[in-house]
């Protein structure tokens, strides 16, 4: 780019995909056993950070900024940092959804069994 852009747009994708082909390459090293690695955790700590801020610095470019940056590149942030945080809050959300299917489960089996009633809430 030619950095007119106010926002960084351009190199935050660049970055995005270098942090992500680095997680792939990481998560393909590790081997079968799905061990915790620190820098795992690290790489996909930061490009859950970064698609954040990238839907931030997209959403808040004013007027003048969008002709700056360009069209294609500001509808491209928008769809790809909108569609990443969307795909980041419907995880969560199945993810509690599931912890909560395990704790009727993990009752249900708790009344079955005739256990103690100091666990119901």
């Amino acid at each position: 780019g030619d950095n007119r852009c106010p926002r960084d747009l351009d190199g935050l994708l660049l970055w995005f995909g270098i942090l992500g082909l680095a997680t792939l390459a990481v998560d393909c090293a590790d081997g079968l056993p799905p061990g915790v690695s620190w820098v795992r955790i690290a790489l996909k700590g930061t490009l859950l950070i970064l698609s954040w801020v990238g839907a931030f610095w997209t959403f808040t470019l004013q007027g003048s900024a969008h002709e700056l940056c360009g069209v294609y590149l500001t509808t491209v942030s928008a769809f790809l940092w909108t569609a990443l945080v969307t795909l980041q809050l419907l995880s969560a959300c199945f993810m509690f959804w599931e912890m909560s299917v395990i704790v009727e489960h993990e009752h249900s089996l708790h009344h079955m069994l005739g256990g103690d009633d100091d666990l119901d809430p």
